[in-house]
């Protein structure tokens, strides 16, 4: 049975070296079903962060200082994810990400730090919700102000939705735990327009 985990990161700035999460959301999901979210803060693993960051996600440096260790949150992270993946089974997630090769660089790095091995949860290569998006929407990408993730959800609502109440709110994004949300709504769209697009 498929299991996916939809996963974003907030993070101190945009280096996985010298910068380091300070947020992280999940949703996991097993055949097609939601089966657990979850959203850790933690304590930076550094101390280089950038304010442009820091604005983005609403929080301050000080505010970070208050959150559990890191590595408390790491075994959070894992209890979480063995919980719907007994160890040694053979089995592993799925790891979905918008923009996936920014956020997996981030979780690469906190996991290797904690002495962990990012390939013993998830399947490689990662998948990302952005190049489904690209291709789903290729023929609208110039009518898009950008193509970050709340536009994509915008653009998605306004075709599937049209006239009907919003499921998003762009100003909650930069939240891990809501753009976790966003991030499987992107994916799952954009796998229907890529199938609908192929029939004859």
């Amino acid at each position: 049975m498929r299991k996916i985990l939809y996963f974003d990161s907030e993070t101190t700035g945009l280096d996985p070296v010298k910068n380091s999460i300070h947020q992280i959301g999940g949703i996991i999901e097993v055949g097609g079903k939601i089966v657990d979210k979850f959203s850790i803060r933690m304590r930076p693993m550094t101390d280089e962060y950038s304010k442009e960051a820091m604005a983005k996600c609403g929080v301050s440096w000080e505010q970070l200082q208050e959150q559990q260790p890191h590595q408390e949150a790491y075994t959070q992270f894992k209890d979480r994810l063995y919980k719907h993946l007994p160890f040694a089974s053979g089995e592993k997630y799925n790891f979905i990400c918008y923009n996936s090769s920014f956020d997996e660089g981030f979780l690469r790095s906190w996991i290797k730090a904690n002495g962990g091995y990012f390939g013993n949860f998830f399947w490689n290569p990662s998948l990302c919700a952005m190049m489904f998006a690209g291709e789903a929407l290729h023929e609208l990408r110039g009518s898009m102000p950008n193509f970050k993730l709340p536009s994509v959800v915008e653009m998605f609502e306004e075709m599937l939705r049209p006239g009907e109440p919003r499921l998003f709110n762009p100003d909650k994004a930069h939240d891990a735990m809501y753009d976790a949300l966003m991030c499987r709504f992107v994916y799952q769209n954009s796998l229907k327009l890529i199938a609908a697009k192929a029939q004859p």
